[in-house]
């Protein structure tokens, strides 16, 4: 018999599973959002997400199984840059999982994988563990549809001040540290990015973020389980499925923020963050990106 208890201080939950295994599962948040937050310094402007080429993708590798999800057109938020100390930066990331899909990779008999398909029935298996189907009540699966991460220091920074460097994209690694969001559970969690400041004059007129490395979320951590309806577990436990299920999705951003106000692919109006001419030559530690903005 399976036995799902939650304990009510602190927010934490705990499930108990048959033989004793002990999964602690992230704090309840007390809100549908994560707080929104705010600039650290005066010159810290607000870059909204592009909605249009951002995007948020995972994969889950078992051994027996390979998946891969992408949430397109999904993706919003508000980062908050102070170009001339970047170690200033915050904000939020938020995904609406209402247009994920899944694709899968199933080992053959033979050992290989062939290539990837989308295979309706997981889909229809991955809202139901997120409670995002048509099982949950409206009120619910709009909270649960949210994942959201919100950035609230910065660290390891190759390059703080942008204006040092040279050229007409500027790309600095760092670690991003905040809140993490999803299925209603929240956690702390650190993440490597690289962003690329595309420069027009003395202005910053695009930026393009993303994972150097993706991040790993537990499914359990975060309550993400078999279900047989909303709010019912299913006799099956992710550790049922073994071999063919991973315990962990690795999670990549690639986004392209741009001063608020903007129009995607244009030029901007108003206009952009200004940033003073580079003079200094570019630090060994950053590299000017070959790459152009998200098309």
């Amino acid at each position: 018999m399976r036995i799902v208890g939650w304990l009510g201080v602190l927010g934490v939950g705990v499930v108990v599973a048959c033989g004793g295994d002990k999964t602690q599962v992230a704090p309840t948040a007390s809100g549908s959002a994560l707080a929104a937050a705010s600039a650290k310094t005066e010159a810290a402007k607000p870059f909204a997400v592009d909605t249009g080429p951002s995007l948020v993708g995972f994969s889950m590798e078992a051994p027996d199984e390979k998946i891969r999800g992408k949430a397109v057109q999904s993706v919003s938020g508000t980062l908050f840059i102070d170009p001339k100390d970047l170690s200033q930066t915050t904000g939020n990331i938020v995904v609406d999982l209402d247009k994920l899909e899944l694709y899968q990779r199933k080992k053959g008999e033979d050992g290989r994988f062939p290539d990837e398909v989308r295979v309706p029935k997981q889909n229809e298996h991955a809202r139901n563990w997120l409670e995002i189907d048509d099982t949950a009540p409206e009120p619910d699966r709009t909270k649960n549809r949210r994942v959201e991460f919100k950035i609230e220091s910065i660290s390891d920074l190759a390059e703080k001040d942008i204006t040092k460097l040279q050229g007409a994209e500027r790309t600095v690694s760092f670690t991003a540290t905040g809140e993490f969001l999803l299925h209603q559970h929240k956690a702390t969690k650190t993440v490597g990015l690289s962003a690329t400041f595309t420069v027009e004059g003395d202005r910053v007129v695009d930026v393009r973020v993303k994972t150097t490395a993706p991040f790993a979320v537990s499914l359990a951590e975060f309550d993400v389980r078999p279900r047989k309806g909303f709010g019912v577990l299913a006799q099956s436990t992710l550790e049922t499925f073994g071999s063919k299920v991973a315990k962990e999705a690795m999670i990549e951003l690639d986004l392209r923020v741009m001063p608020e106000g903007g129009k995607a692919g244009a030029v901007l109006q108003p206009d952009p963050v200004p940033v003073a001419s580079a003079s200094a030559p570019t630090s060994g530690a950053v590299s000017a990106s070959a790459a152009g903005p998200a098309k």
